[in-house]
């Protein structure tokens, strides 16, 4: 019993650090061994190409540690990587928007790492590439520039990307837009004499031209809110993207009322 708090402890904790940077969060598996590649051997190189991805300041990466007792808890294998809902799985207890697995194989008289990064939420691989060595003993030397490659091709931090804030009549809404398509919704405003806040996770899209958010508030005890599901034209109103202007319906009501967001966090 105690084993299973401490996991729920971790992964609420990996999962608020991660809500905290607009960065994409990652959870590096131990590559599998193979060919001429032991399993402790793996393990250390799994390390370093791990503490270059830090290094390269790209990514936001899960701590081994925790992530290690969660794949124990949970029995996670090599061979689970190839399943969408078990990457899916152990992304969402983890809080990362990416997994990045590896393999070792040979191609004629060559060691061939293959690296791949898959997008938690569809499943999809997003990027692999591929280190040639002659043996182990030339990783050392090449690990760092396959990182710095690599972490390249993780998607570029968006525009929204942060926490924001805006107030319209009596309400405050504050939201943080994650690196993926998830956000924190919050509600503030003055009811019967009193501050009520309601907070709920959501999920967000944007193009060059509309905003989305969206996201269910159950059992709310702000009157007549159950659910926000804007739609919206945005426009940035400073050339450095600190605030931008949107439409949205206040609970409750069918106009759409304008509202201005000023960056609070990136």
């Amino acid at each position: 019993m105690r084993k299973s708090k401490n996991i729920i402890a971790i992964v609420f904790f990996m999962l608020f650090t991660s809500l905290l940077h607009a960065a994409p969060a990652v959870a590096v598996i131990d590559f599998e061994p193979g060919a001429s590649v032991t399993q402790q051997q793996a393990v250390i190189m799994t390390g370093l190409f791990r503490s270059e991805l830090v290094r390269s300041g790209q990514v936001n990466v899960v701590d081994r540690g925790s992530l290690d007792r969660i794949i124990v808890e949970y029995k996670f294998q090599y061979s689970d990587w190839v399943n969408p809902d078990s990457v899916k799985g152990l992304g969402t207890m983890v809080g990362a928007d990416y997994l990045i697995t590896g393999n070792f194989g040979v191609v004629g008289n060559q060691l061939i790492l293959v690296v791949e990064m898959t997008d938690i939420q569809t499943g999809r691989i997003h990027h692999s590439s591929r280190l040639a060595l002659a043996s182990t003993n030339e990783y050392d030397r090449k690990v760092a520039g396959f990182a710095r490659e690599f972490a390249e091709k993780f998607p570029r931090e968006n525009p929204f990307t942060g926490e924001w804030e805006g107030f319209v009549d009596d309400y405050e809404f504050n939201i943080l837009f994650l690196y993926s398509n998830m956000c924190i919704i919050t509600i503030t405003v003055m009811q019967n004499g009193r501050e009520i806040r309601e907070e709920t996770n959501g999920t967000w899209s944007y193009d060059d031209n509309v905003i989305r958010v969206s996201g269910n508030f159950a059992n709310s005890k702000i009157s007549n809110l159950r659910r926000v599901n804007w739609t919206s034209v945005y426009t940035f109103s400073n050339n450095d993207n600190s605030a931008f202007n949107m439409l949205l319906t206040l609970p409750g009501d069918t106009i759409q009322k304008r509202i201005s967001f000023i960056r609070t966090f990136n």
